[in-house]
């Protein structure tokens, strides 16, 4: 999960997501009953991410610390290699980085970047390597709806998490352009927009206006370093 979105749930300003329904309807619409769904043919559909009760744990972009170690060839002949992570150290999160091993020492003399074979150190991480036992945020499903996504109001785009820039001395609310970081939205549903389309390609908000799974959701806290981020 993106480092924003991730600050926006530590915040408790995100307490929505929209996901693609995979598999669209055409122009007849799509009937909906909460979780289960039928659609027109009046196959049952269930959603992918779960029903009301079920948890969710969020996989974050993070710092592991371990090391790499030879797995072999790829088929261009580059060698491949595989992160062994260290029990002896915690994993730390991109809010919440590595401290100094010793005084007087940078946290950037400890991060390491890239692949240093046989270097044991912390090193970036992808959200999508994080173990299990790393996470720190749980997600608990309170509900689950189908609608398009232009349907998408006010308030449900800031339970989205968009950022709120500032307001204006007139009173006006200015939210974040995601596609142009010069311009800002009046609006928290259109600034949706613009990250609509920045994730699934420019136009798609207003063009396509695609049939969305809408998952709410609260944080469960579970660990201490969502307390101390």
């Amino acid at each position: 999960m993106r480092a924003p979105m991730v600050r926006a749930l530590l915040a408790g300003t995100k307490t929505q997501t929209r996901r693609l329904v995979k598999s669209q309807p055409d122009d007849r619409g799509l009937r909906t009953t909460n979780v289960p769904f039928e659609d027109w043919h009046g196959r049952e559909v269930k959603c992918p991410y779960g029903q009301p009760g079920d948890r969710l744990w969020v996989q974050e972009h993070y710092y592991g610390h371990g090391c790499w170690l030879p797995a072999g060839i790829t088929n261009t002949g580059k060698p491949k290699r595989r992160f062994l992570a260290s029990s002896l150290e915690p994993d730390r999160y991109l809010q919440n980085p590595p401290t100094a091993a010793k005084e007087g020492e940078s946290i950037y003399d400890r991060l390491l970047t890239g692949v240093a074979p046989n270097r044991t150190g912390y090193y970036k991480r992808l959200g999508r390597f994080m173990p299990r036992a790393a996470c720190r945020l749980l997600l608990e499903i309170v509900a689950v709806r189908v609608e398009r996504v232009q349907d998408i109001s006010e308030a449900d785009a800031k339970s989205e998490g968009v950022n709120l820039i500032r307001t204006n001395r007139f009173g006006g609310e200015e939210w974040e352009n995601h596609l142009d970081d010069s311009a800002f939205e009046y609006f928290a549903k259109d600034s949706y927009a613009t990250l609509w389309d920045k994730i699934n390609g420019e136009g798609s908000f207003l063009g396509a206006n695609p049939w969305v799974w809408v998952v709410e959701f609260k944080v469960v806290q579970g660990r201490k370093e969502v307390a101390s981020a």
